[in-house]
């Protein structure tokens, strides 16, 4: 009963934090930052919410290339936004984090893992792991 009880409070807790509605809203915190950070740039935290979807994924910082910078950061924030998009269209709530595997001058390895609820009452839940690999030399991500 009690083992029943703690985790019907558990599921309370997420769906109150992860499945707050939110219209398209982008966060961006440039004081907090990955602890790697390789010879030319930094890793920041930065988050998108819509709806029910939190996603949070590293923008880089610091390139002496502004162009390319935002090239890169485009990429990285539609990359991983392809980590939501493998489901279905009927998930209630979603959120995903990332931890950055790999950090060099010429390349950034991010994975991607969260959870989410596809049913309102989070019978049914979703797991999610993505992987990414962006060259900052090239300004692409690897296959």
């Amino acid at each position: 009963m009690k083992k029943n009880l703690l985790c019907i409070l558990f599921i309370l807790i997420i769906n109150m934090t992860a499945c707050t509605t939110y219209d398209n809203v982008m966060v961006t915190k440039p004081d907090v930052t990955d602890a790697t950070t390789a010879q030319n740039y930094s890793l920041i935290f930065s988050s998108y919410r819509q709806g029910n979807t939190v996603l949070y994924y590293p923008r880089i910082d610091g390139l002496n290339d502004a162009q390319k910078q935002d090239k890169l950061n485009s990429l990285i924030f539609e990359d991983a936004k392809n980590a939501i998009t493998l489901f279905d269209d009927d998930i209630v709530c979603i959120t995903i984090d990332y931890e950055v595997v790999t950090q060099r001058p010429e390349l950034i390895s991010i994975k991607y893992t969260g959870h989410g609820c596809v049913s309102s009452d989070c019978e049914k839940e979703v797991t999610v792991y993505y992987n990414s690999n962006v060259s900052i030399a090239d300004g692409v991500i690897l296959k």
